[in-house]
């Protein structure tokens, strides 16, 4: 079924790339992804970061775009975060609109623009960016954001300019996108000394079937400092791609926390370069799974010396009973450092952790690294388990009870990523998924 199902899919996406053709609405730099696409054809099951991910049954949905919609003032104000009031960029359906978006607090510490006007201003740098990063792109979904997506969003914080307060990346996804792919994007460039913190949160109904291909690239000067949170959670019957391309260049500092409870098919996947000498990355990510998917897909590549990259990503993982069986929930995790030969003096650390609640569940790790540098230290592992028996006994010896116990063991796996979300409304969220996960 597979093979029938793709090679339709792919016949429905070139219908769309004819008609966008032929209205005018595909630009060269569109073209220039479709072109790869084609190169680098669809997922499939041999590519070893796609090996477990439920292809089959999201290639069976029909590639459509979604329509043009709009939200009102008050629901933006709704799913506003209390840290973000006046600093909220707001896509609907994948557009970026400035109408709906909240920027007062912004004003004269960064630039928010829709990146056709940002084209006017940075066309040079953006489309030489664009087009490298379209040449060395291997994941098809990240092309398919690049050939598909309209009206992307622009964030340039100048050299030295700290913002302090977080910007929301708030994305709604309405009724009329149900079962339709959406391809959000957002350009960042921080300029020299410069920092922010950009939070991503997804506002759409839980029975929602609307399939998210997002895609955030970042450029990051010298000294310049990103911090990026996404939470992902209360979508269970959607397809959720969030592909985060960064190149960090000397002394720059990205840290990217992303906590999901899963869904149909939660893919989380990380391209990041450092180029510059002392450039640090932190990847985190926490997945809190009962009877659902998600994965995470990194790729770390030290291109300069002493530079340094760490990398922790968590599942909890129980399946979920329905009338007619027990579903097991499934994480996948492929991770690699790559350490080129100039790259002397290289920090690198890589690891996933994974506790399984009961036998229907599965966990698939395949840390790895690739190191062609002599003064190198690195590491990577990957662990599987279930709850520890001696905690739970000492638990149980201190009066608490059995499904408390477990509760409280289950919360102490997961604290050690969701202590690392400065957003205290994020952390909250995911600690409530976590108080509801065992019931």
């Amino acid at each position: 079924m597979l093979v029938d199902d793709k090679k339709t899919f792919f016949e429905e996406i070139e219908e769309h790339v004819v008609s966008q053709s032929e209205e005018g609405l595909f630009s060269s730099l569109q073209q220039g992804a479709w072109k790869r696409l084609q190169e680098v054809g669809l997922a499939h099951k041999k590519m070893s970061n796609f090996q477990y991910f439920p292809l089959s049954k999201l290639y069976a949905t029909p590639f459509t775009q979604a329509k043009n919609s709009l939200v009102s003032i008050e629901e933006v104000e709704a799913y506003t975060l209390p840290e973000c009031k006046g600093a909220v960029m707001v896509f609907v359906n994948g557009k970026y609109h400035q109408e709906l978006s909240s920027l007062e607090t912004l004003e004269g510490a960064c630039s928010v623009l829709h990146f056709e006007y940002a084209m006017r201003s940075y066309g040079s740098f953006l489309e030489r960016r664009i087009r490298q990063e379209i040449q060395r792109e291997s994941s098809p979904f990240a092309l398919m954001n690049s050939a598909f997506h309209t009206e992307a969003a622009f964030l340039y914080v100048p050299t030295k300019m700290q913002i302090n307060q977080p910007v929301q990346v708030l994305q709604f996804v309405t009724s009329c996108a149900e079962a339709a792919y959406i391809h959000p994007k957002l350009h960042i460039v921080l300029g020299k000394e410069s920092l922010a913190r950009v939070i991503i949160t997804h506002a759409c109904s839980p029975n929602s079937t609307h399939i998210y291909n997002g895609v955030v690239d970042a450029t990051l000067e010298t000294g310049a400092r990103l911090e990026l949170e996404e939470e992902v959670l209360g979508a269970p019957k959607c397809w959720h791609f969030s592909s985060l391309r960064a190149e960090l260049k000397e002394r720059a500092h990205l840290t990217a926390v992303r906590v999901t409870n899963g869904s149909e098919g939660v893919h989380f996947d990380d391209n990041i370069q450092l180029t510059g000498e002392q450039a640090f990355c932190e990847l985190v990510g926490l997945g809190i799974l009962k009877g659902n998917f998600a994965q995470a897909n990194v790729f770390v590549e030290h291109k300069a010396p002493n530079c340094e990259s760490s990398q922790l990503f968590k599942n909890v993982l129980m399946g979920l009973n329905t009338d007619l069986k027990s579903e097991g929930a499934k994480s996948s995790f492929e991770g690699k450092i790559y350490v080129h030969s100039e790259a002397q003096k290289t920090n690198a650390f890589q690891l996933n952790n994974n506790l399984i609640l009961d036998d229907v569940s599965t966990a698939y790790a395949k840390p790895n690294l690739e190191i062609f540098a002599d003064d190198v230290k690195a590491s990577h592992g990957a662990t599987t388990a279930e709850v520890d028996n001696e905690a739970l006994f000492y638990l149980r010896s201190k009066g608490i009870r059995m499904e408390e116990a477990k509760k409280l063991l289950i919360q102490a796996f997961c604290m050690e990523v969701i202590v690392k979300l400065k957003t205290p409304t994020l952390q909250e969220n995911a600690l409530e998924v976590l108080r509801r996960y065992a019931d």
